[in-house]
């Protein structure tokens, strides 16, 4: 018999509730519920990061937790405090480093910069069901070592320092043992008050005004203790004092404040606090202007004459200028500059372009677009002036700045000029030397002219009218090749170091120039040959032989130290340093052997000595300072010193880092910045004593990159 579909259905679900049925428990049993167990903790280690001057003020504890029936789900430490909100902090880590404070001065140890402070650390689990462990804890001394403060500015250097109603004042300071890797305070506070006079007041006088005298910076309506400190973040870490009140006596004080709350405690004058009179006279800032090729004048009140310059004609000149209030505790403010007006002292003479009136006040460092001047203003002379103030802004600290113009029109109709710098012996040789062999490769172009600095040798053969050397002149010439000798420069015309500012002018307006001979950049260096000559100071740096608008450094490209034969080295030494040859450090340039018909060093003299090489050169070293690369610089030559001695036998001279010949060509980014130049070689070695036939190709080499820009 068949069943239907439906009731099969019917029976299949009744069988399934008598399975359900067997499987429900008996009511009559009954059982008892397992309590859940707290988890525990244990600290397993409190390692402090003493140094070995002591200071243990920040600890690493590690911690172990455990929950035998269930798992740890966060743990909670808490230090000194475990009652009020907040007290307890989260973690899942096994581990944590504490910064504790240190803010009692320890007595006992007899250094008044030491901190110290009791604390207990606490740990505690807390399972997956939010029970709570038993915490254990750690008893903790904490020492520390109070962080220091320097004021930067203004730098005192009078007994009587007077500054100005509206200075700035800006600090630094170190926490040797902070975590930050920049060992910084993490605050300042700083405070300001009046002091009975400054000049007869003893340090301890003015530093218990400083504690026990109300603080002038703080709102005078202000409820609460009126000689507190102002504590600000340590990003903050300077300060604007405004609207003093003229001949009163002041004493600022800042202080550091650790990451472990200890405040600095000491005082010291000019250090981290300054003692001053707040004057009544007006100052006014110094302003220096400049061109991007690195010509620049200063201007003060006491030296305030005009800057008399010459520019070619049809080339951007910018104007660029800084200003400098540091002296009386004050900075550089707004400016305001024009060309060619009628009457300086009318301010109300104004043309947004700044020619013809002034452009207006406002943070001005340069001018807003480039001057040029045409063809037709050669031989003109223009006007440009820069006022300036310190920020107080104030028309009494006002300077005035004027730059006289005299356009020179650069024709270049010629092709080269031949400056004799040179007078050795004998003479002649020497001259003609320099024209047939080094300059060779200009008679093969046309027509090369002379200028002797030493003087004309016959009556009459001097240009018309010329009796120095002037920028008009050189105008003429596409080329010029100056040659020095014996590091002395002189005779009726102009040193080297006196005409490098129109040497300048000439390679910025497109000339193109070849120097060589001795000691090339020891003649833009007012003639001191001592050595080494170290460049301008980096950041941070103190000293420097030459600045960063000396032509050794704006067109020569030099960043480096200058070496030659060291001033003051032992005998040995300086025999060891002589020249005797050039190795070539570029494929279109031969090396150079010293001829020894002209020179030997191995002549002994007075039986205790070689000759040596020629003293009579100059080179950069090349990692004196990390090498500063120019997309336009080409090295030529390296030195070859004669390191050898009479006396000792082998001697290495150390100069293998060095470069003495060495070109340049601007850049793209020249031309953006305003620094564009003409091609200019450096030979800084005297060429006479050396093999004539490599003297003629390394001569040939250069022309042809000077005329060409290309090695062939």
């Amino acid at each position: 018999m068949k069943f239907s579909r439906p009731l099969l259905l019917v029976v299949a679900f009744l069988g399934f509730l008598q399975i359900q049925c067997l499987l429900i428990p008996d009511d009559t049993e009954k059982g008892t519920r397992v309590a859940n167990i707290r988890p525990s903790v244990r600290i397993t280690a409190g390692a402090s990061n003493s140094d070995t001057t002591g200071l243990s003020y920040k600890v690493l504890f590690r911690w172990n937790g455990v929950d035998v029936d269930g798992v740890v789900s966060l743990f909670q430490y808490a230090v000194d405090d475990t009652v009020t909100e907040g007290a307890w902090r989260d973690t899942t880590e096994y581990s944590a480093r504490i910064n504790f404070t240190a803010e009692v001065q320890d007595s006992l140890s007899g250094d008044s910069s030491r901190f110290t402070d009791w604390h207990t650390f606490y740990i505690r689990a807390i399972d997956n069901e939010s029970a709570v462990s038993v915490p254990d804890h750690r008893f903790f001394n904490a020492v520390t070592i109070a962080p220091e403060t320097t004021i930067e500015f203004p730098i005192i250097t009078s007994a009587t320092p007077q500054l100005q109603q509206t200075l700035i004042v800006r600090w630094d300071g170190d926490d040797l043992d902070s975590s930050d890797p920049e060992q910084k305070p993490v605050a300042w506070e700083y405070k300001l008050v009046p002091v009975e006079n400054i000049i007869t007041d003893s340090p301890e006088v003015i530093e218990a005004s400083i504690i026990e005298s109300d603080n002038l910076l703080l709102d005078t309506l202000r409820v609460g203790d009126k000689r507190r400190w102002i504590r600000v973040p340590f990003e903050e870490s300077s300060l604007r004092l405004a609207n003093l009140v003229p001949n009163s006596q002041l004493a600022f004080a800042v202080r550091a404040v650790d990451e472990a709350g200890a405040v600095e405690p000491g005082l010291e004058k000019n250090r981290n606090y300054i003692a001053f009179i707040v004057s009544g006279v007006p100052g006014t800032p110094e302003i220096t202007i400049g061109l991007p090729a690195g010509d620049s004048h200063r201007f003060t009140a006491a030296a305030p004459d005009p800057w008399e310059i010459e520019v070619p004609a049809n080339r951007e000149i910018r104007f660029r200028w800084t200003g400098d209030a540091s002296a009386y505790g004050s900075e550089f403010g707004n400016s305001n500059y024009g060309l060619d007006i009628p009457d300086p002292e009318d301010e109300t003479l104004r043309d947004p372009n700044g020619i013809g009136g002034w452009i207006g006040w406002g943070a001005w460092r340069e001018v807003a677009s480039p001057i040029v001047f045409s063809n037709a203003e050669a031989g003109q002379r223009h006007h440009f002036w820069v006022k300036g103030r310190d920020i107080s802004d104030s028309k009494d600290s006002e300077l005035l700045c004027e730059v006289s113009i005299f356009v020179v029109p650069f024709t270049f109709e010629k092709l080269a000029l031949i400056v004799d710098d040179s007078k050795s012996v004998p003479d002649v040789d020497h001259d003609a030397f320099m024209k047939l062999v080094m300059a060779r490769r200009f008679l093969d172009f046309g027509e090369v002219d002379e200028f002797p600095l030493w003087g004309f040798p016959t009556e009459g053969s001097a240009p018309v009218g010329l009796t120095t050397l002037q920028l008009s002149y050189l105008a003429q010439y596409q080329h010029i090749l100056w040659h020095t000798n014996r590091g002395v420069s002189g005779g009726p015309g102009l040193p080297l170091n006196q005409i490098k500012d129109d040497l300048g002018t000439y390679l910025s307006a497109g000339g193109r120039m070849f120097l060589v001979g001795d000691r090339i950049s020891s003649h833009m260096v007012d003639g001191v040959f001592r050595y080494p000559k170290d460049p301008p100071p980096l950041e941070g740096d103190e000293g420097g032989d030459f600045e960063t608008d000396n032509f050794i450094w704006t067109h020569m490209r030099v960043r480096n130290r200058i070496v030659s034969l060291e001033t003051g080295a032992n005998p040995a030494q300086l025999e060891a340093s002589g020249l005797v040859g050039a190795r070539s450090l570029h494929p279109a340039y031969p090396d150079i052997d010293l001829d020894y018909q002209k020179w030997d060093p191995w002549l002994v003299l007075d039986g205790n000595a070689f000759q040596s090489g020629i003293s009579r050169w100059e080179a950069v070293q090349g990692f004196f300072r990390p090498i500063q690369r120019f997309a336009g610089m080409d090295s030529l030559y390296a030195p070859v010193t004669f390191d050898t001695t009479y006396t000792y036998g082998a001697r290495h001279a150390g100069y293998d880092d060095a470069v003495l010949g060495w070109r340049y060509e601007s850049t793209r980014q020249d031309t953006i910045d305003g620094t564009e130049q003409g091609r200019l070689v450096v030979i800084d070695f005297q060429p006479y004593y050396f093999d004539a036939n490599a003297v003629q190709d390394m001569g040939t080499s250069s022309i042809n990159w000077l005329m060409t820009g290309l090695d062939h």
